[in-house]
């Protein structure tokens, strides 16, 4: 299993590694710079989360908790849920258009998640394995990445992406090309949509637009999720049967590698406790045998591993470490080690 969060996106590519190149355009942002000024052109587009924004940007780097209050908030204010709503666009916007730039500024699309997946699929097929990429990001690099290693994955509807030989694509946040969209006569505009969210109306059915270059599409409304400091089962921007591969997975994983998440996810944890052995002082999980993340500074590594302790209940694994980010992993032995060909 490889775990993917916001940091991996941030350090994606090697030729611009956020140390010496920290304001290069269009970086995939972090979630505490998701409301910076800079982005003040998506806040203009959808003026209903507007109001929202002096509040976020002074909260910040503490974005997540700050969403979390406004989300309790919310639950007895119905303008804010509007707000809210409208936040979901504006995500969309921003990470759509940053990360796209960002590819596109790329060295003929060689980035790290494209650099990882080469080694990833020549362990793979080396060893006759079955792997699962689970992601926390909204931006598309890494499909973008599973057409340039050559995986040949069918990513063209969601249900596809757990139906891959070898390769399950687990998105639980939702992505900036997955929309709810219902077909009908009428094509309801982003104001009609928000309102609707904003009572708890449904709005239509989970589809893909693969290769979505733009923001949120007329008649769609964007599913990603809020990024809170917390989330229930109910956050999850995905199919329940892509919960349930994600579960066989946790199952059965023998190595994971963490690239740039930081472990807070408290839902994605309580896949963990039904897993057996869960709270026994033996290693678990008991199948997996070696976990490496890789993250900017040993500091950060540290908290990633306390946070999994806490949260999954990891205990006893053999973990190690790569510091500096995702783009010296690429030039290290240690992702070879990890996974070896032999």
């Amino acid at each position: 299993m490889v775990i993917f969060g916001a940091g991996a996106s941030h350090d994606s590519d090697s030729d611009r590694p956020p140390a010496t190149h920290a304001t290069y355009a269009h970086r995939p942002p972090l979630a505490s710079t998701l409301f910076a000024p800079t982005f003040g052109e998506w806040a203009h587009r959808y003026p209903q989360s507007q109001g929202l924004m002096p509040r976020l940007r002074t909260a910040s780097p503490r974005i997540e908790e700050e969403l979390e209050k406004i989300r309790e908030e919310a639950k007895t204010q119905p303008p804010m849920r509007r707000q809210l709503a409208a936040i979901r666009y504006y995500l969309q916007g921003v990470i759509q258009s940053t990360s796209t730039g960002w590819y596109k500024d790329t060295n003929g699309g060689v980035t790290n998640y494209v650099r990882l997946l080469q080694r990833v699929e020549a362990w793979r097929s080396a060893h006759n394995e079955r792997v699962c990429l689970v992601t926390f990001n909204y931006d598309t690099l890494l499909e973008r990445a599973c057409t340039g290693a050559g995986l040949g994955l069918r990513l063209a509807n969601i249900n596809e992406y757990v139906e891959n030989e070898g390769y399950w694509v687990i998105r639980l946040h939702g992505s900036v090309d997955w929309f709810y969209y219902q077909s009908g006569q009428s094509t309801p505009s982003d104001q009609e949509l928000i309102e609707k969210s904003g009572i708890g109306l449904t709005l239509g059915n989970l589809v893909r637009i693969p290769g979505w270059d733009g923001p949120t599409p007329t008649g769609h409304f964007p599913a990603v999720a809020i990024p809170t400091q917390s989330k229930a089962g109910s956050d999850f921007i995905c199919p329940v049967d892509h919960i349930e591969v994600l579960e066989s997975a946790l199952r059965s994983m023998t190595k994971l590698l963490v690239v740039g998440w930081r472990g807070q996810e408290q839902h994605f944890y309580e896949l963990w406790h039904i897993l057996p052995g869960f709270g026994h002082f033996a290693r678990f999980p008991q199948q997996l045998e070696q976990l490496l993340v890789v993250d900017a500074t040993h500091d950060d590594v540290v908290a990633v591993l306390g946070n999994m302790a806490a949260g999954a209940g990891l205990s006893n694994v053999l973990a190690s470490e790569i510091t500096g980010g995702f783009s010296a992993a690429m030039s290290s032995r240690e992702i070879e080690e990890f996974l070896p060909l032999r």
